[in-house]
């Protein structure tokens, strides 16, 4: 749909053929497919590194569209929005002026970050100068241990990942199982006034929601320093 000359995957992965799905997916010769496993070393990846002042100036404007973003399809059959560079730059705002982000913190991405609200918040963490820790795969019984070994600030980000810090919390006793925890956030459906009221008691922090579409990501937003009185009624924000 969208003319890509390069498609990379990641090998084979969880036991699934990534490369073979790849090349059955696309028109010989239409597109080249990069298994980037291929560049990893040391069970990392490590794609080739250079000087980027040595790069050609790009040729298209600005404002041309570099990015597309798929919708779940949850409503109608999933669509490609379009976005350039300064749209997903737009699309931390919210990030930046509601949720009092700053260099120290480390948010937590347990979701995909090719879904929409990965490149919102790697723009908004690349803004403030931030650090991001990426779960390959989310496992409910020890992923919030690595996330909190690890000194996560902020976690995210719905209903059933706030389900397993609480669960964690719990089979913990008293002492915080998260002790850097600063904020929690929400986006992509409702959160529960009792799910709030439950984090703020067992955890600290009240979960600040967001609400948007894959078009406009984080459209409005709830504050860190809001009153309570949005968080009990389900709002998200100005």
């Amino acid at each position: 749909q969208v003319g890509s000359r390069w498609l990379f995957v990641p090998g084979t992965s969880r036991g699934f053929d990534f490369v073979a799905m790849a090349n059955e997916s696309v028109e010989p010769g239409a597109c080249t497919v990069v298994d980037v496993t291929t560049y990893a070393g040391d069970a990392e990846l490590s794609l080739p590194r250079a000087d980027p002042t040595t790069l050609p100036p790009a040729t298209d404007p600005a404002d041309a569209t570099r990015w597309y973003y798929f919708s779940s399809g949850t409503t109608a059959t999933p669509k490609g929005a379009k976005h350039t560079d300064a749209s997903v730059m737009a699309a931390s705002n919210a990030q930046v002026a509601y949720a009092g982000l700053d260099r120290a913190d480390m948010i937590a991405v347990p979701f995909p970050m090719t879904h929409i609200g990965g490149i919102m918040l790697l723009t908004a963490y690349a803004r403030v100068g931030a650090r991001i820790l990426l779960i390959e795969t989310y496992d409910p019984a020890t992923s919030p241990k690595v996330m909190s070994d690890l000194g996560a600030t902020v976690y995210g980000s719905a209903t059933p990942f706030f389900m397993t810090y609480l669960a964690a919390q719990r089979a913990h006793g008293d002492e915080p199982f998260f002790p850097t925890l600063r904020k929690l956030h929400a986006g992509g459906a409702p959160i529960t006034p009792e799910l709030n009221a439950e984090c703020l008691e067992l955890l600290g922090t009240p979960i600040v929601n967001q609400w948007g579409l894959t078009e406009f990501p984080a459209a409005t937003s709830l504050g860190i320093d809001d009153p309570p009185e949005p968080y009990a009624n389900q709002s998200v924000g100005r």
